[in-house]
Order: C-alpha cells, then structure tokens, then sequence
C-alpha cells in the first residue's frame, strides 16, 4: 500500500485585527531533532497533572465562536499561575484589559463554548469547555478591571507537535498586573 496524501487544510481568514500584546513574555524557544512518534490522544476527564500543567502556563490560546460559528483565536498571557485552579475542573481566567475591541469577550456573552490552548512537554494541548463572565469590581485576580472568567472544560486532546519545542526561561512584561 502506498503512502497515504494528506487533505490540505484550508483556512480563510474574513478579518483580522492585532492582538494586545502587553503581557506577552519573552521565553527561550528550544526545538528538538527527534520527532515522536506519538498519536493524537483525547478523552474527558481533566487528571490533576493536566490541570497543573495548565495552571502553569504562560502563555494560551483562547477559541471562541459567534452564535454565526464564525471563530476568533486570542492570545492570553501572564504570570505563570495566571490561569487559577479555583475548584475541581474549574479555572478562573483574568481578562486584563487590553486592545478595548472585546472580541474574546464579546463572543463568550453570547456564545459560552469555548476552547483553552497551550504548548505542555512537546504537545499542544486543547481544553474544550465553556466559560462564563464575571464582573467584580473588588476582584483582586481580575488584573484591575473588574472582569474574569470561569472556564470548566468538557474535554482535552493533545496533539503531537510535528517539531517538538519547550518553552524555557521567563522575562516578565513590565505591564502584567500582580495578582494575589
């Protein structure tokens, strides 16, 4: 049986519009020669290694739809510990302030599914769930705005990356507020 061709992914992109970068962090990127030669996993339970990982993140990407289906993809950053455990498979994500076109935002008001991603020990690792909005003006995790979600996945799929990369090393952006 001969090699099997892949189908192309097609993406058309209808709009596009810079991210807020202020609380990007400066990490070491280090690729690695060997490739794995892991398969695809997913499933449903969120295990406590994950929600670790996951908490210790710097950097994810955040998935969300209109009620029309049309995607958007975001970058959110801080802190490592910036993304909070507060409850078993329930994580409290602060929305700082930032390019004030509420995209993200604007879409989980109307739209609550939504999907969590990040690099983890040569994967991508996707959480896919809801999140609901909150607003407290007293919040002391909300980076000083008043505004947090609460995500709780549904399920996980990690992902091979075709060039294993770790992230290594941090250099905090002078904007990201200090949470307690």
């Amino acid at each position: 049986m001969g090699a099997q061709a892949l189908d192309p992914l097609e993406v058309s992109i209808v709009e596009a519009f810079p991210n807020c970068k202020k609380y990007l962090v400066r990490q070491q990127l280090t690729t690695s020669p060997e490739v794995s030669p892991k398969a695809a996993t997913r499933g449903r339970s969120i295990t406590r290694a994950d929600a670790v990982l996951r908490c210790q993140a710097s950097l994810v990407f955040v998935g969300t739809a209109n009620p029309q289906g049309q995607l958007d993809a975001a970058t959110r950053s801080g802190d490592p510990g910036f993304i909070r455990d507060v409850a078993r498979n329930t994580f409290e994500i602060p929305d700082f302030a930032g390019n004030a076109m509420y995209q993200t935002i604007g879409n989980l008001l109307l739209e609550p599914r939504t999907s969590i991603g990040f690099i983890a020990g040569g994967e991508f690792v996707v959480l896919t769930g809801s999140s609901t909005t909150h607003w407290d003006d007293e919040a002391e995790r909300s980076g000083g705005n008043g505004r947090f979600r609460r995500f709780t996945p549904r399920s996980w799929r990690r992902v091979p990356l075709a060039v294993p990369v770790e992230l290594s090393g941090y250099d905090r952006s002078r904007h990201t507020p200090v949470l307690d």
